[in-house]
């Protein structure tokens, strides 16, 4: 749930609601978002709304297992003009590929943040994908940031930037081939990320901390 000081705005099941809250005797329920998947964020920001779902997408073929398929996961971004709260307008909407992490909003961007397994697909890695419209871009390989360390397990950790604000500025993004990661910290300039990572010499966990430098985007 959020609160802006005048309008509550509440997840329900697969719903957003927009309430009046205040002044008390006009407390109302204004609009209904009905969502696609499960809203797992929420942001306002002044007069756009932001609604983070996450859902499953199709199922992807895994050769070199013996399970034949997983649900890939696809988090979405969706953001609102509420001018007029009971009339929410629908005027960005951006997907990407993987398990929604974490979020932070700074300023008029929403930063999120999303975790996905690398899997390898009739030989070929499959690289994370970001959709908004008709446009889908493929992250290349070579766009791709990774350490220098072995570990047992990897993934693709994407940061997503949108302005919620402007919708002409197209989003910004990088992907780094990490751990899961599991903590995160954000500051006006910088992004950390804590990755766990197996240390076979020692036969110890320990955490891996990587500053990510923020401009006015990604």
């Amino acid at each position: 749930m959020k609160c802006d000081g005048e309008y509550l705005y509440i997840v329900s099941d697969k719903k957003v609601l927009i309430v009046r809250a205040y002044p008390p005797e006009r407390s109302e329920v204004l609009a209904e978002i009905e969502t696609n998947g499960t809203v797992v964020g929420l942001f306002i920001n002044v007069d756009r709304l932001i609604v983070l779902e996450s859902r499953f997408g199709e199922p992807i073929v895994r050769p070199l297992k013996k399970i034949p398929y997983y649900w890939s996961v696809v988090t979405t971004v969706k953001v609102f003009d509420v001018t007029d709260r009971s009339s929410p307008v629908l005027v960005r909407n951006v997907s990407l590929d993987g398990a929604y992490f974490t979020s932070r909003m700074v300023g008029d961007y929403v930063y999120v943040l999303v975790n996905e397994p690398v899997h390898i697909l009739e030989g070929e890695i499959r690289l994370p994908v970001i959709v908004e419209g008709e446009r889908a871009v493929e992250i290349p390989a070579s766009e791709i940031y990774y350490a220098n360390t072995s570990d047992r397990y990897y993934g693709f950790t994407t940061v997503l930037a949108v302005n919620v604000q402007n919708v002409s500025v197209e989003p910004s993004y990088e992907t780094f081939l990490l751990g899961a990661s599991r903590g995160i910290y954000m500051s006006l300039k910088n992004l950390y990320l804590a990755v766990p990572r197996y240390d076979e010499k020692n036969d110890i966990v320990v955490t891996e901390i990587y500053r990510i430098r923020i401009k006015k985007t990604i």
